[in-house]
C-alpha cells in the first residue's frame, strides 16, 4: 500500500536502479549495497540459497565471487503503484574463488520505493535456465 506523498515511479527510473545495482556488483562495497538494498531484503540464488539483507552484502563484498563484467539481457519491467517487477537473463563474467566463471541464469528482481523516494532492491530470485 503506498503511503500518501509516494510518487508512483517510472520505466526510466527502474531501468536507472537496475543499472547502479548491477554495476555496484561489479564494484561492491558494503556502504553502497547497504544504500540500494531494502532492509527486508530476500535474495535467492539459482542453486536455492536464500540470503537476508546482511548475508548477500558480506557475500558480494567478501565472498569468492568476483563480477568483472555484468549485463541484463532481454529485460522487461512491470511496474504496480509503488512497486517494479523486473526480469532478465542475468549474463555475467567473473572469478569464484580465483577461477574464470560464466554466468547466464534468469533473474527476477522487486524494486519498491523507499519513504526517501529512492528504489530499493526487496527481493530477487535467479533460476537456471535450459542449455
Amino acid at each position: 500500500m503506498m503511503e500518501e506523498g509516494q510518487d508512483l515511479i517510472t520505466i526510466d527510473e527502474v531501468q536507472r536502479a537496475v543499472s547502479t545495482f548491477n554495476e555496484a556488483m561489479v564494484n561492491p562495497s558494503t556502504e553502497l549495497m547497504d544504500s540500494l538494498c531494502a532492509d527486508e531484503l530476500t535474495y535467492g540464488h539459482s542453486s536455492g540459497l536464500i540470503q537476508n539483507k546482511a548475508a548477500f552484502i558480506d557475500d558480494i563484498v567478501h565472498g569468492p565471487f568476483n563480477f568483472l563484467t555484468l549485463e541484463a539481457a532481454d529485460q522487461t519491467i512491470t511496474i504496480s503503484g509503488n512497486t517494479a517487477i523486473v526480469r532478465h537473463i542475468f549474463l555475467a563474467k567473473g572469478t569464484n574463488a580465483g577461477e574464470p566463471a560464466d554466468v547466464r541464469i534468469g533473474n527476477t528482481q522487486v524494486y519498491q520505493k523507499a519513504r526517501d523516494g529512492a528504489l530499493k532492491l526487496l527481493a530477487r530470485q535467479a533460476y537456471k535456465l535450459p542449455n
